[in-house]
């Protein structure tokens, strides 16, 4: 719920956006919303107080209620990473233990942080063909997928861009020669008309054939 909803459902005043403005500190993911105001007038402190109510009423709250009464400021989501950091990476790893959610051939979902993405293998029979059962992984960061080696559990196919990602105790094996078919698209606002843009469909274009 955005906080000129929020402001709108415990006034029962309908609000104009044109009249609002949010006070914000910090640059791109390093932010902190810190200020509200409608026609000039100060409302934060009943934006905050009631964002710090509705975290206490969910389950899984996206943030800790106490962080944010300490801070009385909304943080970028990406700051889960520095205010709650064992909770994140907890969340990220693969165990023995959760693989019980899935079944040997069936799709797994292991998240969907943003990220490096490992690339689904949607075609098993070539690991069949020798042998090897396969647990397909979807939308899961390099580090989920690596952590599966990591647990002492099978092994993992990442792209060569995930090696920064892949913990210490992991090893990685150049694979030569695989036929390998990944499907890619590219997607972008055709009413841009940007020259870079240009230039970098075209460099892809290229580069596909």
């Amino acid at each position: 719920m955005s906080i000129i909803e929020r402001l709108e459902e415990g006034t029962g005043k309908k609000i104009d956006p044109e009249h609002t403005e949010l006070k914000t500190l910090g640059l791109n993911h390093l932010s902190w919303h810190r200020g509200f105001t409608v026609e000039g007038e100060d409302v934060w402190p009943e934006v905050i107080q009631g964002f710090i109510e509705e975290l206490k009423k969910e389950e899984h709250p996206e943030w800790d209620p106490r962080t944010i009464e300490v801070l009385r400021m909304m943080p970028n989501y990406y700051l889960q990473y520095f205010y709650h950091t064992d909770k994140k990476l907890k969340s990220q790893c693969i165990t023995p233990s959760l693989l019980s959610a899935g079944s040997p051939g069936m799709p797994y979902d292991a998240g969907h942080d943003s990220g490096f993405k490992a690339c689904t293998v949607s075609d098993t029979r070539p690991f069949a063909s020798v042998s090897v059962t396969t647990l397909l992984v979807n939308r899961c960061t390099i580090a989920g997928v690596t952590g599966l080696p990591a647990a002492g559990v099978g092994c993992a196919i990442i792209t060569s861009a995930g090696e920064i990602w892949k913990p210490e105790q992991v090893a990685l094996l150049t694979l030569e020669d695989v036929e390998l078919k990944i499907d890619l698209e590219l997607v972008w606002n055709r009413d841009n008309a940007s020259p870079t843009l240009s230039n970098f469909i075209s460099a892809v274009k290229r580069s596909a054939i």
